[in-house]
């Protein structure tokens, strides 16, 4: 509990994993019996979901079914995959590129469609390069005493930036709204829609380029001082997120350009790729 409340998720809620059969963690001692201890055989946290939740006992944390599940009755039909014009038409319509398949979402990438573009490109680059680090992490208990401080750290990174793959998409969205309502004559303020929607769209790869930072920071970590073995893994994510970092600072100046925003914002991307830099400049000596 000590290590999560340093990483800081002190204030998650927490769940007890134990038998819904006993006060105790042992399912034979029925009503309100007296004389026990609960054993917590470990403490896991599931940071996506936000809540920390101790093992009791023999307890597993596979969803709990009962002694005839309805999965057992359940017929499978073939399908055939969704095409990739129908992953066109979701991603189109809002929904998220997480749910995709991996070959649809590289076809799309690959089509005419303007999105995805750079920097949904750009934020899955850094969930694959914190998902890296906290492979790594998670093998280098031996070598790394807070080891599962930087596991929970990788996976914060993994998640968010994961997420922001679809904030970029919708930040573009509204650019192209703002757009076509200016060609239209249906905004009377158009130029300051433009501005506010280009002003969006450029914060999205600039928290990416923190994002991407902090992973490389953490990726250099472990290569330098992690497992040996995983050593190649690490580099390969720092190496990543810093050509995520600079991704996503250009595509930062690319949007406050077009709006006439604010340089501060630029500035900020430009101080994230240098910490990436720095980063995978450390890691010279590895070659």
């Amino acid at each position: 509990m000590d290590t999560y409340e340093k990483a800081g998720f002190g204030r998650l809620p927490i769940c007890m994993a134990r038998t819904h059969l006993s006060l105790s963690s042992d399912p034979a001692l029925k009503g309100a019996p007296t004389g026990w201890t609960l054993p917590v055989r470990e403490v896991r946290a599931s940071v996506g979901a936000g809540f920390v939740y101790p093992i009791c006992g023999d307890m597993r944390t596979m969803p709990g079914l009962g002694s005839d599940p309805a999965a057992a009755h359940v017929d499978i039909t073939p399908m055939t995959r969704p095409s990739a014009s129908s992953s066109r038409a979701q991603s189109s319509a809002g929904m998220s590129y997480l749910g995709q398949e991996l070959g649809d979402f590289l076809d799309l990438v690959a089509s005419r469609e303007a999105a995805p573009g750079g920097g949904v490109v750009a934020a899955i680059a850094i969930s694959l390069a914190a998902g890296l680090v906290g492979m790594a992490a998670q093998l280098s208990e031996r070598q790394v005493s807070d080891s599962a401080l930087l596991v929970i750290h990788a996976e914060r990174l993994r998640l968010r930036s994961a997420r922001l793959a679809d904030e970029d998409a919708e930040a573009y969205r509204a650019v192209l709204a703002a757009y076509t309502a200016a060609r239209s004559g249906a905004s009377t303020k158009a130029g300051e829609d433009i501005a506010a929607a280009l002003d969006g769209a450029a914060r999205v790869p600039l928290e990416m380029a923190s994002l991407a930072a902090e992973t490389a920071v953490l990726g250099a970590r472990v290569a330098l001082e992690g497992n040996p073995r995983l050593r190649g893994d690490a580099t390969t994510a720092v190496l990543l997120a810093q050509a995520a970092a600079r991704s996503a600072a250009h595509l930062v100046r690319v949007d406050v350009d077009e709006g006439d925003g604010d340089p501060a914002l630029v500035r900020a991307a430009e101080g994230h790729v240098q910490s990436a830099s720095v980063a995978a400049a450390s890691l010279r000596d590895l070659e």
